[in-house]
């Protein structure tokens, strides 16, 4: 009975060494998928901080600040913030819109009258529009500037629309210099570099160093808050994986370790009584010599007794 109990132990530690065994590489799976998307979550919302505190900087410090502080407009919504751009055209809208994207928006622009009444205050450069509230029609030619943007907020458009809509794109400069005499009275060519041909001149663009980008950083904001909610999912699931993960091995360990000290103790057992057997069996085979020594001499004696 010992012999078959130890036997089932041994056969029970056997398959809890290879559950434990597969469970380490689960939890090794499980604790790799777990950092990997703890990294991914770490990038994302190291790069999402970085481009915002980038962003964050447009326009701050300085006199320009301080003159939209004193008229309240600290809290306003830059224009870039509202609209968007196929990627091979961010120079050519910088180059048109000029400080217009950086416009701010107000309630009422009247109360731009007030604002430089002050001759003895400096205002700075900058653009300012009331939002449109009604939609408005954009008559534009197919190959404007403004079929390459994507307007996030419609009461933005017509702003921008009055500045793009009679921008024509052209792919190349050479383009836009040999077909400058088909264009009407303030038509502008302007190419993905930025650089804006008229009938009679061209403005080669150079990028003004703090808002250069800012569309494409802007792009690259709301990418990454949409990518962040998910890879935050995917961080807790990971993780709720992991844990259960390492449950499962915890419990099977323990199950392994105690199952494996109870078939070591089993063992000695066995041991001990199979010590007991071959005593046992040396002390019978002593006792048959024994009976057998006494059985020839009681022969021998009722032998002689008989013969006497």
């Amino acid at each position: 009975d010992e012999r078959r109990e130890l036997a089932g132990r041994e056969a029970r530690v056997s398959e809890l060494a290879a559950t434990v065994q597969a469970l380490q590489s689960s939890h090794r799976a499980a604790s790799d998928a777990w950092h990997e998307a703890s990294r991914t979550l770490a990038d994302l919302g190291a790069h999402r901080q970085a481009l915002g505190e980038l962003q964050a900087k447009i326009g701050v410090g300085g006199d320009a600040e301080k003159w939209r502080n004193k008229r309240g407009l600290a809290a306003a919504r830059p224009l870039w913030q509202a609209i968007d751009v196929d990627g091979d055209w961010e120079n050519a809208l910088e180059a048109v819109l000029r400080e217009r994207l950086e416009g701010l928006e107000v309630d009422d622009l009247a109360s731009v009258v007030a604002w430089l009444s002050d001759t003895n205050e400096v205002s700075p450069r900058i653009a300012l529009f009331s939002p449109q509230h009604d939609a408005a029609t954009i008559d534009a030619p197919a190959d404007a500037l403004w079929s390459k943007l994507s307007i996030k907020d419609a009461r933005v458009a017509r702003f921008v629309a009055d500045g793009v809509a009679r921008v024509r794109c052209r792919d190349h400069l050479a383009d836009a210099l040999s077909q400058r005499a088909t264009l009407a009275v303030g038509e502008t060519f302007v190419t993905p570099q930025g650089h804006l041909v008229s009938a009679t001149g061209v403005m080669l663009f150079a990028p003004d160093s703090e808002i250069h980008g800012v569309i494409a950083r802007q792009r690259e904001l709301d990418r990454l808050d949409a990518a962040l909610p998910a890879a935050q999912q995917a961080a807790g699931a990971s993780r709720v994986a992991l844990d259960a993960a390492e449950a499962s091995l915890n419990a099977h360990q323990q199950d392994y370790h105690a199952e494996g000290l109870a078939v070591a103790s089993q063992q000695r057992r066995v041991h001990d009584l199979d010590l007991e057997l071959v005593d046992l069996r040396k002390e019978a085979e002593a006792k048959a010599r024994r009976l057998s020594e006494l059985t020839r001499e009681r022969d021998e004696v009722a032998a002689q007794a008989a013969t006497e």
